[in-house]
């Protein structure tokens, strides 16, 4: 399919995928927001690990240069439970903190050309599809926004808050600036904490960066969330490969503080093209009165923002109340459910924009009047 001066091809199998590698990566590095969401290695580790679906990527061009990827597949279950469906979704299933078109310098006039070429392409041409999931995907405010372009096509859909997201801009700020606007109380707590066990003993802080030793140092990790809050990792082979792509890459920043010789607080930062992503957070519940977390993440943030020179420190998913003190701007990651015009599409449209809310407000009044 093609429109003006753009044009699309599909990549429906594996090795069409990987011969993509090069260009795909050189648009993720030259946007450089969400890179290591948006590289080709991501999509590639999601798909080995766990996503069987059938793959339908659009690879837009213009000029034969290719400016944008639309990574989507195709898979068919009950909607709700109810519907059987054949529904399209980006990949990267509930691990992507973002997603979206991968774009490379486009301006926004080139992404909201390509985003309706791409969505016109899926009203008219591809029609293998009943329900298109795009969550969590940027909110937007304007006349360009998602759901605004979805509506110029026909098509009904529905939006909704997926995730939380906080973070922070740092750019052009040292550590002792940024440590002195934190809260009072927490400044007191790290200080405090911080001086008493190194009277009492070593306290400890590296980074790993690269391959060289990272199996140990999350062996080390896989240790100290035996000890934490946090349950057993469902996700640890995927993790720990993640974590090697993003040494290869040279993005990994793993901290571990340690106390006496004994690991305490693990935490796992990606940094990619001037922004911080905080990927993973824990410490030894031994040791919780010692406030380890937060030492720990001070050295990180410190570290970040003066050796680093990031301009953004970002907590991905959720707005749990310890992130609010590190990363006070919040803002919420939408999600968007758009309908086709088949039977089914139609069937999931009237269940999820009428039959629900209906059935929820009655539910409602039920219960008011109890």
């Amino acid at each position: 399919m093609n429109r003006g001066c753009f044009d699309i091809a599909v990549i429906t199998d594996r090795e069409a995928f990987q011969a993509i590698l090069d260009e795909w990566n050189q648009l993720a590095d030259i946007n450089g927001y969400y890179t290591p969401w948006f590289c080709w290695e991501w999509f590639d580790l999601c798909l080995r690990h766990g996503e069987t679906r059938a793959l339908h990527i659009l690879m837009v061009r213009s000029g034969g240069s290719l400016v944008a990827v639309a990574p989507f597949t195709v898979r068919s279950e009950r909607y709700k439970g109810v519907v059987p469906a054949r529904i399209l979704s980006s990949i990267g299933g509930n691990r992507s903190p973002l997603k979206g078109i991968v774009f490379g310098d486009a301006d926004e006039n080139m992404q909201r050309e390509v985003t309706t070429l791409v969505l016109e392409y899926l009203r008219t041409t591809f029609k293998n599809w009943d329900i298109l999931e795009l969550e969590p995907v940027a909110g937007s405010n304007d006349g360009n926004s998602i759901e605004t372009l979805i509506e110029r096509q026909g098509l009904s859909f529905r939006s909704y808050i997926s995730c939380a997201n906080r973070y922070c801009d740092v750019a052009d700020a040292s550590f002792d600036g940024f440590f002195e606007r934190l809260p009072q109380s927490t400044r007191k707590d790290i200080n405090y904490c911080r001086r008493r066990l190194e009277k009492n003993g070593s306290l400890v802080f590296q980074i790993i960066t690269d391959a060289a030793s990272l199996d140990q140092c999350l062996d080390v990790y896989d240790a100290v969330r035996a000890k934490s809050w946090k349950a057993a990792e469902k996700d640890r082979e995927f993790n720990r490969e993640l974590m090697h792509v993003a040494a290869g890459k040279g993005w990994l920043r793993l901290g571990i503080l340690s106390y006496d010789g004994t690991p305490i607080a693990v935490q796992k930062w990606i940094v990619a093209n001037g922004r911080a992503y905080i990927y993973d957070v824990l410490y030894d519940e031994e040791y919780k009165k010692h406030s380890p977390g937060k030492i720990l993440t001070s050295m990180m943030f410190q570290h970040a923002i003066d050796n680093e020179r990031v301009a953004y420190v970002d907590y991905l998913r959720g707005d749990e109340p310890y992130k609010e003190e590190w990363t006070p701007s919040l803002r919420n990651r939408i999600g968007i459910e758009a309908y086709n015009k088949s039977v089914l599409g139609c069937t999931a449209s009237i269940l999820m924009k009428k039959i629900l809310p209906l059935v929820k407000k009655n539910t409602d009044s039920t219960n008011a009047h109890k």
